[in-house]
């Protein structure tokens, strides 16, 4: 699983002022064994700490997601950039992460199985495709507003993805039809990122994301 994103610098911070006052600081079963993240002249099991980070966004400790390279790269990317190789010292930078299309997602492999079958419906995905450049003569990324056809030119043209804005958890077991105006149409990217982060955010979410980059 994914260590959500919702955690932020401060409940880092919090997490490692609780682990100080902690007596001993953390469990001997929750020490790190290849990393350590260090700051303010303490070490810190880098795993634990975002573990305990997630109580203060989301009320529980965090369990079953990887550590290494996610774990790393999350600390890092909020500012707590002092990871070391516990042998040998050397200092950990930003690396890319191994990823296969249904491990790279937040939903979970069984959830993000069910959603990707949603979205592959070739009927639906094209019925809202046409409706879209019947209505626009274009299929732009309801998120960042890129054309492939724009683009790429010719190779472009008619190319989106189309994307199930209903979380899967709201099904509850349930079999249901998707509407038309369940299906969201963006490009790639935006698409790989929207799988990213849980809850699953809304393109809305994203767009405003998008524009604060701009």
């Amino acid at each position: 699983m994914r260590i959500p994103s919702s955690i932020e610098n401060s409940d880092i911070l919090k997490a490692m002022r609780q682990i100080d006052k902690q007596t001993p600081r953390y469990p001997k079963k929750r020490a790190s064994t290849i990393y350590d993240l260090h700051h303010g002249g303490r070490i810190y099991p880098p795993k634990y700490v975002l573990s305990l980070a997630n109580q203060f966004p989301n009320g529980t400790e965090l369990h079953g997601f990887t550590g290494g390279t996610q774990t790393n790269n999350f600390l890092i990317a909020r500012g707590f950039a002092d990871i070391r190789n516990k042998k040998t010292g050397k200092k950990i930078v930003i690396v890319a992460e191994d990823e296969d299309e249904a491990t790279a997602y937040a939903e979970g492999k069984e959830s993000f199985a069910l959603h990707r079958k949603l979205e592959r419906n070739p009927k639906l995905a094209r019925k809202a495709k046409n409706k879209r450049l019947r209505d626009t003569g274009d299929l732009r990324c309801d998120a960042c507003d890129f054309s492939f056809q724009e683009y790429y030119g010719a190779i472009g043209i008619g190319f989106i993805e189309a994307h199930h804005t209903v979380p899967i958890s709201k099904f509850k077991g349930r079999t249901r039809i998707t509407r038309l105006e369940e299906i969201a149409l963006v490009c790639s990217n935006c698409h790989r990122m929207l799988h990213r982060v849980t809850p699953l955010p809304s393109i809305s979410d994203l767009r405003t994301r998008v524009k604060k980059k701009g």
